[in-house]
């Protein structure tokens, strides 16, 4: 009886010592991020096996299936948050949010298979309003895309 009161109070405070940075990390999508990274990924080598000769072909593949594994993507990215977030308790309450369940859930779906196919020629043109093209080119001349793009 005492082994089974002491599991179920274990049972119970697990939850209290899971980290703020998992939490984080699962509540923000990421690793259904990193599925439909692989997905896009396994897409692009079927692509490039018809127009590259097998050993080059095959030393693609061996080095980018090795380089994006899903554990090494994981512990890359959770070291990287765990290094320049302090506090996660912030963004897992953003995350937890209902604005931040919305953008999770758009992030979601703009990422997976069938959405990347239908957008493969370009996103829909859209109409924005004069406030919003403004705020659109502040951002651009204040994010540094050119380092991004160069980044990716």
């Amino acid at each position: 009886m005492r082994r089974l009161l002491f599991s179920l109070l274990m049972f119970c405070v697990l939850p209290a010592w899971a980290d703020g940075h998992d939490q984080l990390y699962k509540v923000a999508g990421w690793p259904e991020q990193r599925a439909h990274f692989n997905d896009a990924l396994a897409a692009a080598q079927k692509r490039y096996e018809s127009s590259l000769p097998p050993a080059v072909f095959q030393a693609l593949v061996n080095n980018s299936n090795q380089r994006f594994s899903p554990n090494a993507v994981d512990q890359r990215a959770q070291a990287q948050l765990r290094k320049n977030l302090v506090d996660p308790k912030p963004a897992l309450a953003f995350f937890q949010s209902p604005l931040g369940k919305k953008i999770v859930a758009a992030e979601l779906l703009a990422t997976r298979r069938d959405q990347l196919a239908k957008n493969a020629k370009g996103l829909p043109k859209m109409q924005a309003s004069d406030s919003r093209l403004l705020i659109i080119g502040h951002l651009a001349q204040a994010l540094p895309a050119r380092e991004a793009g160069a980044e990716v």
